[in-house]
């Protein structure tokens, strides 16, 4: 469901700026990103989701923006995140193990292999894209562990918390796209229009691609 909604955001006025004035000020997107339980089929808010606003043809991409995953003795680190085309990922090894990291791409082609042989070590990898860049290590207990990268051009992004939330500030005024994913279960695609200094409300619904589409009365609205 999406709606827009006619509240002004402060946080958006303080982030751009206070001699930003009415039109001059950007919006942005917020919403909550749902998944439907298996066991009980209720809609659930859903954690470590990504939500992207697309880029338009009047956007500036010359900067393609910078991503930085971390890997530790825990895991990788973060879960996903969003660069764009062209874009730098800094791989940063705190491990006190040697690893070597691959990432794959949906197609199931390597992108990068990267031997990460003591902490401290720096790497640059640029990511072309677009598509989501799977990253996984093929070294003892991290070898269970991915974390993503999702490269694609765009207006921001954020991830969701753990109430499903996101709030994504910035955003030019226009009709924008906006799409959802979460790796492990689906991506949605939503439409929403931009307004200065406002944020457009606008949710997800997340379903498995093995399950049928059974969204709430309140979704429908």
């Amino acid at each position: 469901m999406k709606r827009a909604l006619g509240v002004s955001l402060v946080a958006l006025s303080l982030f751009c700026g206070s001699k930003a004035r009415g039109d001059d000020l950007p919006g942005g997107v917020t919403g909550t990103v749902y998944v439907q339980d298996d066991s009980t089929d209720m809609w659930v808010p859903l954690q470590d989701a990504v939500v992207v606003v697309a880029a338009s043809a009047e956007d500036s991409l010359a900067v393609a923006g910078e991503g930085s995953v971390m890997v530790d003795d825990t895991g990788l680190h973060p879960r996903i995140q969003v660069v764009k085309p062209e874009g730098t990922l800094k791989v940063v090894s705190r491990s006190s193990s040697v690893h070597r990291l691959h990432g794959i791409s949906d197609s199931g082609q390597r992108v990068f292999s990267l031997a990460l042989t003591m902490p401290g070590l720096e790497i640059l990898k640029r990511l072309t894209g677009p598509g989501l860049v799977r990253l996984t290590c093929d070294e003892g207990h991290l070898s269970q562990q991915s974390a993503y990268v999702l490269v694609t051009p765009h207006a921001g992004w954020a991830v969701t918390d753990s109430k499903g939330r996101y709030l994504i500030p910035g955003v030019p005024p226009s009709p924008r796209a906006v799409r959802a994913v979460h790796p492990e279960i689906g991506s949605m695609v939503d439409s929403v229009v931009v307004t200065p200094a406002r944020a457009a409300e606008c949710d997800f619904y997340l379903i498995r691609l093995d399950r049928p589409l059974t969204r709430p009365d309140s979704a429908r609205e």
